[in-house]
């Protein structure tokens, strides 16, 4: 089973900004997934959180789903929140 990290972009900054960040981690053996939400000049930082909490309970979802291509492969009680700027102190927020 794997740990898994949800990452905070930016300010303004598209997830693509992030792909050798998030590649390095997965080269570590974690899931590692980030969000699009809140690219606009004023972020809703209570929403952005939610967003990055809402991925890992995904990934808590599809873990137990037998159809899932994750299925049993998520541990769960290993999350992380990680993010850059913006992100990063939304990180403390989720």
């Amino acid at each position: 089973m794997f740990p898994a990290i949800s990452f905070g972009p930016g300010f303004l900054q598209p997830n693509i900004q992030y792909e050798s960040t998030l590649r390095h981690l997965a080269s570590w053996g974690y899931f590692a997934a980030t969000t699009e939400s809140q690219l606009s000049f004023e972020p809703d930082k209570p929403q952005y959180a939610q967003d990055l909490s809402d991925m890992l309970t995904q990934l808590e979802i599809s873990n137990v789903d037998a159809g899932s291509d994750l299925f049993g492969r998520v541990a769960g009680d290993r999350f992380g929140v990680s993010g850059h700027s913006l992100g990063g102190g939304v990180s403390i927020l989720t």
